[in-house]
């Protein structure tokens, strides 16, 4: 392994890592909405409107809100380091194939200088 697939392993490494942390935030993120949905349940009055439910049900409600926005942005950066990892294996790929070429150019011109030799 030479120093690029060292750099591009640590570089899949490390994504791999961050996309591992942020889908145990949008677990706990989405634990707490949860949380959130079932404490709002519990304060929530059948003989009121949702308007007139009270302070606690609204502050309740905003929670639920900001850990659900929370989710979706996180949702969304993990797909973003899921593309970006896929796109560092796919160069990993690319690198791996032109060196093969790049060796299979020298063997070609090496048995090519090899046949000159024998017909001379």
């Amino acid at each position: 392994m030479d120093h690029v697939e060292i750099a591009v392993s640590a570089v899949a490494s490390k994504l791999e890592s961050v996309i591992r942390e942020l889908r145990g935030l949008m677990q706990a993120e989405d634990i707490a909405r949860c949380d959130a949905f079932d404490r709002a349940e519990a304060v929530y009055d059948n003989n009121k409107t949702v308007e007139t439910q009270g302070v606690e049900f609204i502050r309740i409600g905003e929670e639920y809100q900001l850990h659900r926005t929370a989710f979706e942005k996180l949702e969304s950066v993990v797909q973003a380091a899921g593309i970006a990892h896929d796109a560092v294996q796919l160069a990993r790929e690319r690198y791996r194939a032109s060196r093969q070429k790049g060796e299979l150019v020298k063997l070609l011109g090496l048995f090519e200088g090899q046949d000159k030799k024998t017909k001379e």
